[in-house]
């Protein structure tokens, strides 16, 4: 499932639920796609206010998920209840309108459009609402949160039986076409993904053809979704496309470790994604200064320290401190031996299914690196 962002890529951080339901709208159906934090002018006034989530898939059509810190506590009495209900419902309104008002403005007939309210961390019963504004079916819990798609289709069909609904009212809300649904996916993503910087375009000479620019696009929403060994010769294009996938990963709210064997590289990483590593979404580090700096070690970069002794140096860091990252992308790592696969993947929040890039030189061999191996060949 393809996840979009805006720039800077973030998810909305005054929002103490919204990690949560981002991490549960991950889970959805391959077909959907799912922006975060997209901006939509506002009809009152100049600007953009951002929806939280907006979710496109074929069958539901275009469902806006707004996330909500601020909320009533389990003490809270009915009338308190029922004033958040209808402040909510009254921001939901609102904003379905906007994006109506800006789908109709580009040309594009509209889909239909579902508004939902994600109040996880809100305990209500099965069934329960808060007032005529937001009945049960319009709000997704921390329970409907666990299978998202369900609760979405939910939703979309007004609390019916999602099969029945499909019969009787498939004329209102049929499928979306392929055409209409890439169309909107055009219009949504040219709003959110930023185009390189020049002089990032410029540091990478294949990247100058606006022909490999789109491929690397491409490869970088494939290559973003799982983890992958891409082999490519120098010049090819795989730092850009590193960093590519870095903005990605970084705008589904994943902290992003890029790793390259040297500091050059990993210099040009961090000034590249300056903006991501100031906001602490991203850290662009050598594999042996890595275990230096989680270690607090000052010794001078390099000193003493090389293969295998480098991975144990790491592997130590990793035992001793907390520091953890959602995404890794390795640089130069044919020159990784088994002994590193250990401690790369143990900075991993989960080790097992945090995405993972490989970039290789093919002239130095295969690395221990797990992923589905690629070969980039972009001459």
């Amino acid at each position: 499932m393809p996840i979009l962002h805006p720039d800077p890529p973030r998810i909305p951080t005054h929002l103490g639920s919204a990690r949560a339901v981002l991490a549960s709208l991950r889970g959805l159906p391959p077909e959907a796609h799912l922006f975060v934090r997209l901006g939509i002018p506002d009809g009152d006034g100049p600007g953009e206010r951002d929806l939280d989530f907006l979710v496109l898939h074929p069958e539901l059509g275009l469902v806006i998920v707004q996330a909500e810190a601020d909320q009533p506590g389990p003490e809270a009495d009915a009338e308190a209840a029922a004033a958040l209900g209808a402040a909510l419902g009254a921001g939901l309104t609102r904003t379905q309108y906007r994006l109506l008002n800006f789908l109709k403005q580009a040309g594009l007939p509209a889909p239909p459009i579902t508004r939902v309210q994600a109040l996880p961390a809100l305990p209500l019963k099965p069934g329960q609402a808060l007032g005529p504004e937001l009945p049960a079916w319009r709000i997704l819990t921390r329970d409907k949160l666990r299978q998202p798609f369900p609760a979405l289709r939910e939703a979309v069909s007004g609390g019916r039986p999602w099969a029945s609904w499909r019969a009787l009212d498939r004329a209102a809300h049929g499928d979306l076409a392929p055409e209409p649904f890439q169309a909107l996916v055009a219009l949504l993503a040219s709003r959110l993904l930023p185009q390189p910087a020049p002089a990032e375009l410029a540091a990478e000479g294949g990247a100058r053809d606006p022909g490999t620019g789109r491929l690397l696009d491409h490869l970088a929403h494939n290559f973003s979704q799982g983890r992958y060994r891409v082999q490519g010769a120098p010049g090819s294009g795989k730092s850009l496309l590193g960093r590519k996938v870095a903005r990605l990963w970084a705008a589904e709210g994943r902290s992003v470790l890029l790793l390259a064997s040297e500091r050059s590289r990993a210099d040009a990483a961090g000034a590249a994604l300056e903006e991501l590593v100031r906001n602490g979404q991203a850290v662009a580090s050598t594999y042996p200064d890595l275990g230096r700096e989680l270690l607090e070690d000052r010794r001078t970069p390099g000193q003493d320290l090389a293969g295998a002794e480098q991975a144990a140096t790491l592997g130590r860091a990793v035992a001793a401190c907390r520091t953890r990252w959602d995404a890794l992308v390795l640089d130069d790592a044919q020159e990784l031996g088994p002994e590193w696969a250990g401690p790369l993947l143990g900075l991993l929040r989960d080790p097992q299914r945090d995405p993972v890039l490989v970039l290789e030189d093919p002239a130095g061999g295969a690395s221990a690196m797990p992923g589905q191996p690629w070969r980039l060949d972009l001459e």
